[in-house]
């Protein structure tokens, strides 16, 4: 049995040599795991009008997708919640808090292979 890693993905080549001839062929080794977040959940105390960052990272081959929801429900963009994504990671900020932002945020890294959710409160 051979245990694959994402290190052990990539280019490979193999070379054969006879007495009659020398042949080659490459080929790749892609490695696919289920997204995994590997931000833990914490608890945060803001005040109202301040402004909270929301950060979140995950692994996963390919690259999962992170969405963010709150209370259960995808939290939408708009003028003071600001979504940003990078590869393996995805923050939300919310400006000007108001009272109706209480609540459960969580972090959903998702692809094809599988889904993985974290909470912040």
């Amino acid at each position: 049995a051979v245990v694959s890693t994402q290190s052990t993905g990539g280019m490979y080549q193999c070379h054969c040599q006879n007495k009659v001839g020398y042949a080659q062929t490459t080929f790749a080794v892609i490695v696919i795991s289920a997204a995994k977040v590997t931000t833990e959940g914490y608890s945060r105390t803001v005040r109202r009008n301040e402004e909270v960052t929301l950060t979140c990272d995950a692994q996963g081959a390919p690259w999962p997708s992170i969405v963010w929801k709150k209370d259960g429900r995808i939290l939408p963009t708009e003028a003071r919640i600001q979504h940003f994504h990078k590869v393996y990671e995805g923050t939300v900020r919310i400006k000007n808090l108001t009272t109706s932002d209480n609540g459960v945020y969580e972090c959903n890294a998702l692809n094809e292979y599988g889904e993985e959710r974290e909470t912040t409160r």
